[in-house]
């Protein structure tokens, strides 16, 4: 029984809190990547010019994050030209009560947020420009059959309006800095104490089977749209070294 119930932690764990997070390492290094070959080619204000929207993105999710966690905010700016002594875009400055569980959670959300707004925008541009594509995706996911997606018709307007929204995405809003990455570490230990605890309640009743069915569904769907970043980002990354 003890063994079933650390598997299942494990498990609940790995769904939640593992595949973001390696994804989210994996496109904060490739995008750092992309931005360094920007600044270094084109001067570190072409990081604003090119990447804006993602900047501003950036800092739009952890300002809305922050909020929804109940975190005070002391300051921010969503967009900003680096300086000698201020190498920032932009930044969002928070408070918190350190004894409020919930907001102490909230950290590690906070400091992943970019990961998930970027991608978020990124998708629903595609469904906006490319929207038999995306039904055909959707159909595909669910039916699990690859063959039943479809790749969008040739549109020379939409595949420059889509190239343009990516690289400005990439470029400026999936770089997570070190002091998010150290701000979600604050975040996750009771983040994880606080999964395995319901974990552990639901695994003593029948309802655990279904909960994980209904984790994996969203993991998949996460899944899916970090995949579909990470794709976008490897070719972004493979154009700014060809320039």
């Amino acid at each position: 029984m003890l063994i079933q119930v650390i598997k299942n932690v494990l498990l609940i764990l790995g769904l939640l809190l593992g595949v973001p997070f390696l994804f989210t390492i994996i496109l904060s290094k490739l995008n750092r990547e992309t931005k360094s070959i920007v600044s270094y080619r084109f001067g570190s204000k072409s990081q604003v010019i090119i990447g804006s929207l993602g900047i501003i993105i950036h800092e739009a999710s952890h300002l809305l994050v922050a909020l929804l966690f109940g975190h005070h905010i002391v300051s921010m700016k969503l967009i900003k030209f680096p300086s000698s002594d201020d190498s920032s875009l932009g930044y969002v400055n928070h408070s918190w009560n350190q004894r409020n569980i919930y907001q102490r959670m909230g950290n590690l959300f906070i400091g992943i947020a970019p990961t998930f707004g970027c991608s978020l925008t990124m998708l629903l541009a595609y469904r906006i420009l490319f929207l038999i594509s995306f039904n055909s995706a959707l159909l595909a996911i669910r039916a699990e059959n690859i063959q039943l997606f479809s790749f969008p018709d040739f549109s020379i307007v939409n595949y420059l309006i889509f190239l343009i929204l990516a690289v400005t995405i990439c470029v400026g809003g999936f770089d997570l800095s070190s002091a998010d990455l150290d701000n979600s570490k604050r975040g996750l230990l009771p983040t994880v104490i606080a999964l395995s605890l319901i974990t552990i309640v639901i695994s003593l009743t029948p309802l655990f089977s279904n909960v994980v069915a209904a984790i994996s569904h969203f993991t998949i769907g996460l899944t899916v749209i970090l995949v579909f970043s990470l794709v976008i980002s490897i070719i972004i990354n493979g154009i700014a070294k060809l320039l």
